[in-house]
């Protein structure tokens, strides 16, 4: 009768900690559901800030298309009809840019620079005295596969870019203005790239 009593003893203390092992299971459980529900939400609310902030500045691109005055037929016109030069605009100091679009920047670029010395060069032409024709020898300044070289050693995708930038000590705003983006995506690209 003893040996029953204790066996059933043990029966119900190995019971009573089967429950209790299988309640505390359950809250870790709970917790681990509450904890990705939070990150879930979370998530969603930077994603919708994200998406928030793009609308935003598409927004304001289109305000800004939609405020540059276009040519007038005009204009065309008489410069159909009259033959000029090809003219490259001036590129600005600090230029913004797609990584598609800077390999053609930095190709624009060494051509307006060969052109301005190709104009000095014909200025100094006019001014200096005649001189035979052997001395008039002049290399060009750059061959255009040495430009092309040129530029493919020079790209640099935009995040690395932004990356380098935000490691030489610029800020996220900075940034933002710089490369014409919200600061919500330079973060976001900078947490990506860690």
């Amino acid at each position: 009768m003893i040996t029953a009593i204790i066996v059933l003893f043990l029966l119900q203390f190995l019971t009573l900690s089967a429950l209790v092992i299988l309640y505390l299971r359950l809250q870790k459980n709970e917790q681990l559901y509450e904890e990705q529900r939070e990150l879930v939400e979370q998530f969603e609310m930077s994603m919708q800030l994200y998406l928030d902030e793009i609308k935003r500045e598409n927004e304001q691109l289109l305000e800004r298309l939609t405020e540059r005055p276009r040519p007038q037929k005009e204009t065309e016109e008489h410069s159909t009809s009259e033959m000029k030069p090809l003219v490259i605009p001036p590129i600005e100091d600090e230029f913004v840019a797609t990584p598609q679009s800077y390999a053609s920047h930095l190709q624009a670029r060494l051509i307006q620079e060969q052109r301005k010395k190709m104009t000095a060069l014909e200025e100094i032409n006019e001014v200096s005295p005649p001189v035979s024709q052997q001395e008039e020898r002049v290399e060009l300044p750059v061959q255009e596969e040495e430009v092309t070289a040129q530029v493919e050693e020079k790209e640099e995708t935009y995040e690395e870019q932004v990356k380098r930038l935000y490691d030489e000590g610029e800020s996220i705003e900075a940034l933002a203005k710089r490369f014409d983006r919200g600061k919500t995506e330079i973060e976001l690209l900078l947490k990506f790239h860690r």
